[in-house]
């Protein structure tokens, strides 16, 4: 440098084209030049280089304690920072360790100031206190299954190309808000400092994205990710992007990048990135299509584009890691169809949590005064329009789609508890939730020789022998080694989700009924839902029954001269009884697939009162009314009512297999 008082001259070359060019192939717009900020900046020799900071939460949550690392311009032994100063969201000063700390997630962002003093210079950061874990194959923040409801963003203006403002960002962050997304990955190259500081005011966790994509030199054999000359530049580009960001407390997760093939670079570059931080999962998509690959490269199974069932087969297999797809529900122009099939999926299985919709924004540039796209600057060759996959166009005003995104993700909350953290009331902490395949034979039911009892009895053995342990039931050896899954969620005091997982094994007799019965006070008789009624309905007799709101008191007789099945309803999305109630989430059937309605049936007598029962007068209301929620009911038939044709004809009589059944239970 020249002397103090003279000019220094400074010189720049801008490489359009270098061998990093093979490690930059990412779908956006191909620009040039100096688009992000440059300074000199002159440091003291005795000054600080770089700053750790590290806030870490008990396991309980209930203590946080700051830690701060330096190193010095100067590699000497001893030194060591002036000051640290802690400061709570309120500006009050703290201590670095504390009790009870305010934790920082999507919902509550609560930032601590961190002040480091050193020579006369001070540098501030952002603090965040909480605890970033996968557990049992579930990614969670402070303990909570959390949701990502999240977009794909690339740094793209309308007006100024690569270059972004702060009040674009502000933008963003605003329209994120209104959309309910909570989540960010920033595809395909880490972002301005900026973005992650506004990320963490405001509550929007980010996973943070190398600057590595090959995916023009291939995937198999060929790609970079196997080569020896580009494993300096993986390993560069994965820990430079962790030590320059990792103070932030909105970066949950880190990628190593996005379409590069998958080879030992790749695996060598995570164990430099973990040996940096380890408190935040790592995850890279192109590593998640084998079981090999997935244990060497990533902690999250991050795919891009698969459909809701090839999400299901993954989810509903009991993974080891959580299933949050890097890109899903491409939104290219009018699109975003079927986006809810996805998310039926959070309430059934723990490791689904949700994803990065591709994209954030429609990628074109105002010029003249019109938005343009690829060719329109006559150049060859182009994607055409191809860069517009936004749910918002490129003033971020949300397309049709992005109100459907929004919709969607409210009816879901951010993040779940875990079990035992919320105290249920007594009503629902008592409530016993078991597994019901059977149902009270009707006159066709009993025809033939009583067919039902003869050739499905055992589904009625199952039903009411059964024996359970931490949620799992297993049966008798008739069933084969059929199990249920329960999984109870409290959602708050009087909420409960409930998942309900039916592994019916194959070659079993049709089953009756696939369902869970629930016993409710005696005085819960007033019964209020939403689906097909007025009359009783079933599979194969629904037709008259029309969706709407009905009413009734179920203590009234049983409609027949001899006590059978009765009162069961189809297409359910929700219903009161008492003081309960209970919405529909998501049910699934091997034929039916996916759908948002359950059937039930409430009666004020147990089932084995309307088997047995051969009167009316026989009947006296029981102890409990009985709900009985289900995935899967047997039709009426009755084509006669003395043979084999009395039964319903196979459509309508469920066949064993896989089932789901999944629902919020409230006690009033």
């Amino acid at each position: 440098m020249a002397p103090t008082g003279q000019d220094n001259e400074i010189e720049v070359e801008v490489y359009r084209w270098c061998d990093g060019s093979y490690l930059e192939d990412q779908d956006f717009w191909r620009l040039s030049g100096i688009y992000r900020s440059v300074w000199l900046v002159a440091e003291r020799m005795d000054g600080i280089r770089d700053i750790t900071v590290d806030a870490n939460v008990s396991d309980d949550l209930k203590t946080g304690k700051v830690e701060v690392k330096a190193e010095f311009a100067q590699n000497k032994p001893g030194l060591s920072v002036d000051s640290v100063k802690l400061y709570s969201p309120d500006g009050e000063e703290m201590p670095l360790a504390l009790a009870n700390p305010l934790l920082w997630d999507c919902d509550n962002p609560n930032l601590y100031t961190l002040v480091v003093g050193h020579k006369g210079d001070f540098y501030a950061f952002p603090v965040g206190f909480r605890k970033i874990a996968i557990e049992d194959g579930v990614l969670k923040i402070n303990n909570r299954r959390v949701l990502i409801k999240g977009v794909n963003r690339h740094e793209l203006s309308p007006t100024g190309g690569y270059t972004v403002t702060l009040d674009e960002m502000k933008k963003d962050v605003a329209a994120f808000k209104s959309l309910a997304i909570n989540a960010v990955r920033t595809c395909h190259y880490p972002d301005l400092p900026d973005w992650y500081a506004l990320c963490a005011i405001n509550g929007i966790y980010v996973t943070c994205e190398a600057n590595i994509e090959s995916h023009g030199m291939g995937y198999g054999k060929e790609t970079l990710a196997k080569r020896p000359d580009f494993l300096k530049a993986h390993i560069e580009r994965d820990v430079r992007m962790v030590k320059t960001l990792r103070n932030y407390p909105s970066i949950i997760v880190w990628s190593q990048g996005n379409e590069a093939g998958s080879g030992e670079n790749f695996a060598i570059a995570r164990k430099k990135m973990l040996e940096i931080d380890a408190s935040r999962p790592i995850q890279y998509e192109n590593g998640t299509y084998s079981k090999e690959s997935r244990a060497a490269t990533t902690s999250i199974n991050c795919p891009m584009y698969s459909t809701p069932q090839q999400a299901f087969e993954f989810v509903s297999n009991n993974p080891e890691m959580p299933f949050i797809q890097c890109e899903y529900a491409h939104a290219m122009g009018n699109s975003t169809g079927g986006f809810a099939d996805f998310w039926d999926l959070a309430d059934r299985y723990d490791s689904f949590q949700g994803g990065y919709i591709w994209d954030w924004a429609d990628q074109a540039l105002f010029v003249g005064g019109a938005l343009k796209y690829g060719g329109d600057f006559g150049d060859k060759p182009n994607n055409a329009s191809f860069n517009c996959n936004g749910i918002v166009d490129p003033f971020r005003t949300p397309h049709p789609g992005a109100l459907e995104v929004a919709h969607v993700h409210s009816l879901y909350p951010n993040s779940y508890p875990a079990p035992g953290e919320v105290a249920l009331c007594k009503e629902l902490a008592a409530l016993e939730i078991k597994p019901f395949f059977w149902r009270a034979p009707t006159d066709n039911d009993n025809a033939a020789g009583k067919y039902l009892a003869v050739k499905h009895g055992l589904w009625r053995d199952a039903t009411f022998e059964q024996s359970q342990e931490n949620g799992v039931f297993e049966f008798n050896e008739s069933l084969k080694g059929s199990t249920v899954t329960i999984r109870r969620h409290a959602m708050d005091e009087r909420t409960l989700r409930v998942d309900v997982d039916f592994n019916l094994a194959k070659d079993l007799p049709a089953v009756p009924r696939v369902g869970v019965a629930l016993a409710l006070p005696a005085s819960a008789t007033n019964l209020v839902w939403n689906g097909r009624g007025p009359m009783e309905n079933y599979p194969d007799r629904k037709f008259a029954a029309k969706p709407g709101l009905w009413r009734k008191d179920i203590s009234g007789p049983v409609p027949y001269v001899t006590p059978m099945d009765y009162n069961h309803f189809c297409d359910v999305h929700a219903l009161r009884l008492g003081n309960f109630s209970v919405e529909a989430v998501a049910s699934s059937t091997p034929r039916e697939g996916l759908k948002d309605t359950f059937g039930f049936a409430a009666w004020p007598y147990t089932v084995e009162q309307l088997e047995n029962a051969m009167h009316n007068e026989e009947l006296t209301a029981a102890q409990n009314v009985t709900l009985v929620l289900d995935a899967a009911i047997m039709g009426v038939g009755g084509d006669d009512s003395w043979g084999v044709h009395a039964a319903p004809r196979a459509p309508h009589f469920p066949e064993s297999g896989h089932y789901t059944l999944t629902f919020v239970l409230r006690a009033e």
